[in-house]
């Protein structure tokens, strides 16, 4: 596996809130697929790797394309 981010991370990564990052990992984005997690416990990480893949995805798939 991989470097994990928390909710913390991927926002500031994608420049949003942990609030808006919760909305993706629970799919109530539209125009966007559900951003992968690992449950631990209570909390949820996602795997660097994935994230990156997240991302390129949803830029060549976007709903302004």
């Amino acid at each position: 596996m991989g470097e994990l981010l928390d909710m913390k991370a991927v926002a500031k990564q994608l420049g949003c809130s942990k609030a808006h990052v919760s909305k993706l990992i629970n799919g109530k984005v539209k125009g966007t697929t559900v951003l992968p997690t690992v449950h631990l416990g209570r909390s949820k990480r996602v795997i660097a790797s994935t994230f990156e893949e997240w991302l390129r995805h949803n830029e060549a798939h976007g709903v302004n394309k």
